[in-house]
């Protein structure tokens, strides 16, 4: 049950659903927009990425193992520990050029921050300026990037590694998957599944 319900958690991360983001993307979309296309497109190119991160995770865990002599279960926790002491690790070792490949793994792991915390903000930036109209979204872009910045410098204080431990199992495990149901059951028994299903015809 324990890996079924991360298994589920990660494809619900890695496709955003239940957050908004595809749902807030989507309406900046023309309103004939071929949305059957980009569903297609989005879930398929997110289970190659899957497949292929997967691939290398263990590819690397499993070297690591073996150079340590140790089981894999024991050569690394999961978590921050991963990315941020057992890949650097792994690649110091390389033969060719372990600086570049260094240097692309960690832009990498910033690029990936970068794209989740857009998608994520842009969700909050969207819901605002439809709301107020009258706010200008510059604006309000400024305002909600600088209250994450706040609320982030709390992971960089002394205990702020327990903390975000603490928010990633509680807050995007069970949290996450409750949300989204919450939503199917408001989408499919408050505004319809039918409503739904006319709507998307339409389209």
């Amino acid at each position: 049950v324990g890996c079924g319900m991360l298994s589920v958690t990660q494809s619900f991360f890695s496709l955003g659903v239940g957050f908004g983001a595809l749902t807030t993307y989507a309406s900046y979309n023309k309103f004939h927009h071929n949305s059957y296309k980009d569903a297609l497109i989005i879930s398929f190119a997110d289970t190659f990425t899957s497949v292929l991160a997967g691939t290398v995770i263990f590819a690397i865990l499993g070297h690591l193992s073996y150079e340590l002599g140790l089981p894999v279960k024991d050569v690394v926790k999961s978590g921050a520990g991963l990315a941020f002491v057992s890949y650097p690790e792994v690649i110091s070792k390389f033969d060719i050029a372990p600086q570049i490949f260094s240097v692309l793994f960690f832009l990498m792991l910033i690029t990936l921050g970068f794209g989740s915390a857009t998608g994520l903000i842009s969700n909050v930036i969207t819901v605002i300026c439809d709301a107020f109209p009258n706010f200008r979204r510059s604006y309000v872009t400024a305002m909600i990037s600088i209250a994450g910045l706040l609320v982030g410098l709390v992971y960089v204080t002394p205990g702020g590694q327990p903390l975000l431990e603490l928010v990633d199992y509680y807050g995007g495990s069970l949290l996450v998957l409750t949300l989204a149901l919450i939503e199917i059951i408001a989408i499919a028994w408050v505004y319809g599944a039918s409503n739904v299903i006319q709507d998307l015809n339409m389209m």
